[in-house]
């Protein structure tokens, strides 16, 4: 891994040697369009009515909205979120640099930053997605911690799954710009994908939909395939506990969440779609990383309320 980094400034003649891949997600703001990577700045690309696309700039920070960092060259999470309500877009960022390691940014229509928040968590771990609702950012405090003396001491990936790290699910306040976070203990876990989350009307518990896994050893959930499951979350702003969590469906093995785009900001989903998926073992032989392989070969809808139908296609 490390002769990969110096061979990437070697070759792009930079000290920013992460590579700039920008192949998880993309996200658009106004007329703006980021291409992202979590662990990398954005890139901003342009579509035509021919599909064609380019790129107008690679590595953007937008104009100073994404701090530096060494090695990457900054961070903007990769799962971000837009409130459909007030158009604002939410991201969860993580470093690994120095603390605090996890950020929230908001931003406005084209990617203005509004606000940025530093939210204190015990370890650097890696925050690949978030979720939102009326009056909180969800932040997701699982232990899949990032380490980077196993990368330099060790020459080894620098993530790995640390149960004893503990769990815990984050609710910052919205528009405040200091950290104002309610902390709620949860069972262990890696939870890379949210689906989607709300404050019940009736008695303001925050509900959250996730897909989770539980890996049964310190190897990396990225390295080594652990399968997810549909779990729920109910959590109490008001005392600070955690209600109720529990796996809805342990019989489908899933992975990559969507929903109706209307439920981010507090709106509720009744269903949820999500890609099914197996293993099909391992070792691979033209890939070292995963080690295993998995068959995505169907999708999956949940009813995430008693009337929603559920289907397997």
């Amino acid at each position: 891994m490390l002769g990969n980094l110096f061979q990437n400034g070697l070759t792009f003649g930079t000290l920013d040697v992460q590579k700039d891949t920008c192949n998880t997600a993309l996200a658009v703001s106004g007329s703006r369009i980021l291409a992202l990577m979590e662990q990398s700045p954005p890139s901003e690309i342009q579509m035509d009515k021919s599909g064609r696309m380019t790129t107008v700039e690679s590595f953007t920070r937008l104009d100073g909205a994404i701090p530096f960092a060494p090695i990457s060259g900054g961070c903007l999470g990769a799962h971000g979120r837009t409130d459909p309500i007030t158009g604002e877009r939410v991201h969860v960022s993580y470093t690994s640099n120095a603390p605090p390691y996890v950020r929230i940014d908001t931003f406005a229509e084209n990617w203005k930053l509004q606000s940025s928040v530093g939210i204190d968590v015990p370890s650097p771990v890696m925050v690949h997605d978030c979720a939102l609702t009326k009056n909180y950012v969800v932040i997701l405090d699982f232990p899949l911690t990032i380490r980077p003396e196993r990368m330099f001491l060790q020459n080894k990936f620098p993530v790995e799954y640390e149960p004893q790290n503990g769990a815990r699910i984050g609710l910052t306040p919205r528009g405040f710009d200091n950290d104002q976070t309610l902390w709620f203990d949860v069972e262990s876990g890696v939870v890379l994908h949210a689906i989607h989350a709300y404050e019940r009307e009736e008695d303001g518990m925050v509900v959250l939909h996730a897909f989770k896994a539980t890996p049964d050893g310190s190897s990396s959930f990225i390295l080594e395939y652990t399968p997810s499951f549909l779990h729920e979350w109910v959590l109490d702003p008001t005392t600070g506990e955690t209600i109720s969590e529990r796996c809805l469906n342990p019989d489908v093995m899933v992975e990559f969440p969507t929903c109706h785009s209307s439920s981010s900001g507090d709106r509720r989903a009744s269903s949820a779609y999500g890609l099914v998926s197996t293993s099909i073992g391992g070792p691979l032989r033209s890939f070292k990383t995963p080690t295993d392989g998995v068959l995505l070969d169907g999708v999956v809808k949940f009813a995430l309320e008693d009337d929603a139908e559920r289907d397997l296609v």
